[in-house]
């Protein structure tokens, strides 16, 4: 009778990590995918009762700082900063992601805007992994 204990505790671990995941990927926010690529679900450990749910953590995936993932920056927000090239002379920087006029139109080609430097607004806080967790507690639980 253990083992079918078990294996019923198993079964309902697993349907809440997988509509959790798809809640994840669902409150996700998305502009190059990168993040969304990077979510991942690990459920080797499900025997002993545990799934992580979480961002595989590679270079692609760290914020300018090397300190936080865009993940972290994006749940917890971010201050106004300036954002410097470093891997190129320049940064290009797509003219639709401005929210107010280019005025310097001679630094722009190809639709790119071009600069050493900007100064970054910041971002408001977006906790989608909260939003998740909570939807898949009002649904399944």
């Amino acid at each position: 009778m253990s083992e079918e204990v078990d294996k019923i505790c198993q079964q309902s671990l697993k349907d809440n990590a997988d509509y959790l995941f798809e809640a994840v990927q669902a409150y996700c926010p998305v502009d190059t995918g990168n993040m969304l690529e990077h979510l991942e679900k690990d459920m080797t450990h499900i025997k002993r009762g545990k799934v992580v749910i979480g961002f595989r953590k590679d270079e692609s995936m760290m914020a300018h700082d090397r300190r936080q993932t865009y993940a972290e920056i994006v749940q917890k927000g971010s201050k106004p900063h300036k954002i410097k090239a470093k891997n190129a002379p320049n940064l290009a920087i797509p003219i639709e992601t401005f929210k107010e006029p280019v005025r310097k139109t001679e630094r722009v080609k190809n639709g790119k805007f071009i600069t050493k430097e900007v100064n970054h607004p910041g971002t408001k806080p977006n906790d989608f992994m909260q939003k998740a967790i909570d939807e898949t507690l009002r649904a399944k639980v």
